[in-house]
């Protein structure tokens, strides 16, 4: 199993540092979930099933939709500058790209 917990870590910063710590809690939250259940996966998996993996791994039900867009827009491309992802926004796949030896 991969460990990416720097690279999550480093993916998690305030747009203009004024983002209230809840909120960059649970960004952080919700990428080292993400990863943990890319981790889990032996290949990609696409945004949709991560979506329904996040919505359903909360102990409040999250809204898909709302979640989805923070996916798309914040998580991944955060994850992916990071290193930690590779996604592919054409396919609607996201893989974990693999560590340096």
């Amino acid at each position: 199993m991969m460990q990416h917990d720097v690279a999550v870590s480093g993916a998690v910063r305030a747009d203009d540092g004024t983002t209230p710590t809840r909120t960059r809690w649970e960004s952080m939250q919700r990428r080292h979930r993400l990863v943990a259940h890319l981790e889990s996966r032996a290949d990609r998996a696409t945004v949709d099933r991560l979506v329904d993996a996040l919505a359903s791994d909360d102990e409040e039900p999250l809204e898909r939709t709302p979640l989805r867009v923070r996916l798309v827009h914040v998580d991944l491309p955060r994850l992916e500058d990071a290193g930690t992802i590779a996604h592919d926004a054409d396919r609607g796949t996201v893989r974990l790209r693999e560590e340096p030896d």
